[in-house]
């Protein structure tokens, strides 16, 4: 399957999809602090604690939210094609990775994270949609 074929066969699923919220990364300034936090607002220990590591390792807060954005976007993706990782092939997940992050909007400029997890459909960007 060519690319872009494949491409939009994967933008017509997403913008089919009715998700009840998404992942979400959320920065506590009075502690310096960044965390994940699944739609049903419960902490990601697993991503917490490696972010929480990052910061105590020495990484500047900027460089730690930047590593909590990309990696809601993996758990995310995750999440929207139910992907247990310990029983998946990582090539084959990998490369849909890939995929998704060609066609979900990367402007989406909300900062309100009460906003993002509500949303009932994946944006789409211009092209992917």
């Amino acid at each position: 399957m060519d690319n872009k074929l494949r491409l939009e066969s994967f933008a017509r699923i997403y913008a089919e999809k009715q998700l009840g919220g998404l992942h979400y990364a959320s920065f506590l300034p009075d502690k310096n602090i960044v965390s994940i936090s699944r739609p049903d607002h419960t902490t990601v220990h697993e991503a917490t604690s490696f972010l929480i590591s990052r910061k105590s390792s020495g990484k500047a807060i900027n460089t730690v939210r930047n590593e909590a954005n990309d990696i809601k976007k993996f758990l995310d993706f995750m999440l929207i094609w139910e992907i247990e990782l310990l029983e998946s092939d990582l090539l084959v997940v990998l490369e849909g990775f890939t995929d998704y992050l060609q066609l979900i909007r990367t402007d989406v400029g909300i900062e309100d994270a009460l906003e993002w997890v509500m949303l009932k459909t994946i944006p789409l960007n211009i092209w992917g949609g």
